[in-house]
């Protein structure tokens, strides 16, 4: 066995595994960042059209306050019921992570 039947191997193997946890990492990450308690202050159902008819998308907007200052954001989902979900987020206290250095980007944790 040479070097070279080592090393590339072990090179493959890091230029396929790189990209997975920069994935993981870009959807998940936000749960290492701190977290607040927020609300959800309005949920608006839309319409949206596909080539197959059309469905609906539930938009929660939240806020959330850090060091003394308010903050928003929002969430899209598709829900079955997406109506019966509006009313009944509406309100709905909920965890917020925020990214430590910028507390204007944050993301709502519904799990």
């Amino acid at each position: 066995m040479t070097t070279d039947d080592f090393y590339i191997p072990l090179i493959l193997g890091a230029i396929i595994a790189v990209p997975s946890i920069w994935q993981w990492w870009r959807v998940n990450g936000w749960r290492s960042w701190p977290c607040v308690d927020g609300e959800i202050q309005t949920a608006d159902v839309r319409e949206m059209p596909s080539r197959a008819g059309s469905y609906f998308v539930v938009d929660l907007g939240y806020s959330y306050k850090v060091d003394g200052e308010y903050y928003s954001g929002h969430l899209e989902e598709t829900k079955p019921e997406p109506y019966e979900y509006a009313h009944a987020m509406k309100d709905t206290p909920v965890v917020v992570h925020y990214k430590p250095n910028r507390p204007e980007i944050s993301k709502m944790d519904l799990r």
